[in-house]
C-alpha cells in the first residue's frame, strides 16, 4: 500500500484509491483511511482541502461497508427522507406509502446502498429486510 505522507496532489490520492481499492480487504482500507488522515494533518501546505479530505474518507468508508456486506454503498446525498425500518413498515401497512409515491434504498449508518426497496416489497409475505439495513432513504416521485 502506498503511504500518503508524500503525496503531491489530490490526484495522487485518487489514483492510488482507484488502482488499489479493489484488492484491499477491510483492514487495509481502514489503514488507508488512517494514512490519509495522518497525511492531511501533517501537510503544512494543506494541498488537500478539508472538504476533499472528507469526501475521500467518506468514499473509503463506503468501500469498507461494500466489502463487508457484499453490496455497493455510497455516502448519503441528503436528498431523500430517512425512515427507520419500523417507521417505513408502519407507513406501508397504514397505506401512507405506495409504489406510486416513490421508492427507497436501504442504508447503513450514513451510507446508502444500491438495494432498492418499494412499498410493495413489504407486503410480500416472505420478505425480509437485510440484517445490515438500519434505515431506508425514501425518494418521492
Amino acid at each position: 500500500m502506498k503511504l500518503l505522507d508524500n503525496y503531491q496532489h489530490v490526484s495522487d490520492v485518487l489514483d492510488t484509491m482507484q488502482e488499489s481499492f479493489s484488492s484491499y480487504d477491510e483492514e487495509e482500507l481502514n489503514k488507508f483511511v488512517w494514512n490519509l488522515r495522518y497525511a492531511w494533518r501533517e501537510d503544512s501546505k494543506k494541498k488537500l482541502s478539508y472538504f476533499v479530505f472528507e469526501h475521500i474518507q467518506s468514499q473509503l468508508k463506503a468501500l469498507v461497508l461494500s466489502k463487508k456486506h457484499g453490496v455497493s454503498f455510497r455516502p448519503n446525498d441528503n436528498i431523500g427522507s430517512v425512515f427507520s425500518n419500523s417507521m417505513f413498515i408502519n407507513d406501508v401497512e397504514n397505506e401512507l406509502l405506495s409504489d406510486y409515491d416513490g421508492f427507497g434504498y436501504f442504508s447503513c449508518d450514513e451510507f446508502v446502498s444500491d438495494v432498492v426497496i418499494r412499498p410493495s416489497d413489504i407486503t410480500n409475505v416472505n420478505y425480509q429486510m437485510p440484517e445490515w439495513a438500519t434505515a431506508i432513504i425514501w425518494y418521492n416521485k
